[in-house]
């Protein structure tokens, strides 16, 4: 299975790059069910993240992630992993409160925002989308200093600086924030379609 063995599940940082102990659980499970070691590290090595769930973009210089977030336990979880983040990168908010959404996005309040604070590797914050206000004033008073943040209100500017981007971008968009702006971002970069 290439150069991924069952001891290096633990630390494996590859392409599918799952936030919590979700590849430990599988490789663990497919063993568990009989499949010999070798095929579930193999079946681990081919798996790619897809449609906003780690989804990887081939655009600025050191790639673009894309992770949906629905609710606080979700937007928690994508913030406890990029607290395990060493180079320096860019956040990307494209957050809307559209009925696919959930028009009640006070979640926000509930979401561990001030973990932003103690991520060193944090360059800047961009916020898009009908409620980047909502979420620039969160993370105000979550500590995020202001000069972090930007609101960017065109999908099509905030594609050409993702793509312009020197270090790792992470987009964090809700439903149709991720519907409306990874079309953007297919066209940059050739990807596929959610349905392809």
């Amino acid at each position: 299975a290439g150069d991924l063995t069952l001891e290096a599940v633990n630390t494996w940082g590859g392409d599918t790059v799952l936030a919590g102990g979700t590849l430990k659980a599988g490789v663990a499970g497919a063993i568990a069910m009989g499949l010999p070691v070798e095929a579930a590290c193999a079946a681990v090595e081919k798996f790619r993240p897809g449609f906003g769930r780690m989804e990887k973009f081939d655009l600025g210089a050191q790639g673009t992630r894309m992770v949906l977030i629905k609710n606080a336990a979700g937007c928690n979880q994508v913030l406890s992993f990029l607290l395990t983040q060493r180079e320096p990168f860019r956040l990307v908010f494209v957050t809307n409160n559209r009925p696919a959404d959930g028009t009640d996005v006070s979640w926000l309040e509930d979401a561990k925002f001030e973990r932003l604070t103690a991520m060193e590797p944090l360059q800047v914050v961009t916020l898009s989308g009908l409620c980047a206000d909502t979420v620039r004033e969160r993370l105000i008073r979550a500590g995020v200093a202001e000069d972090k943040l930007s609101v960017q209100p065109d999908l099509g500017a905030l594609a050409d600086e993702v793509a312009a981007a020197e270090g790792p971008v992470f987009i964090l968009p809700s439903y149709t924030g991720m519907m409306e702006f990874r079309p953007r971002l297919i066209r940059k970069c050739g990807g596929k379609e959610f349905w392809e």
